[in-house]
């Protein structure tokens, strides 16, 4: 719980997407979940760019939001695909 509110206190409870002023709505894992069971990678985001980094539109360039880019050539993972799958269901 610490480390969610440490997480949405660095960007003062905004989206961390650069330029964007939403709040936020999500926590997103940078690295999946399944393969690093730890919270020092979560993320505050607007619900508008958590769908974009789980339906493949944000290229990482390193955890850092600075260097994130929107991009129509990047490839989901395993873990994106299911996340949309349940999505769909929804």
């Amino acid at each position: 719980m610490f480390r969610k509110r440490v997480a949405i206190s660095k960007t003062g409870g905004k989206c961390a997407y650069p330029s964007c002023n939403k709040p936020y709505d999500h926590l997103h894992h940078t690295t999946p979940y399944a393969h690093n069971r730890d919270h020092e990678t979560l993320i505050p985001l607007c619900k508008n760019h958590h769908e974009f980094m789980h339906n493949g539109l944000v290229g990482f360039q390193g955890s850092e939001p600075e260097k994130w880019k929107l991009s129509l050539h990047t490839q989901t993972n395993y873990y994106d695909r299911l996340y949309r799958k349940a999505r769909q269901l929804n």
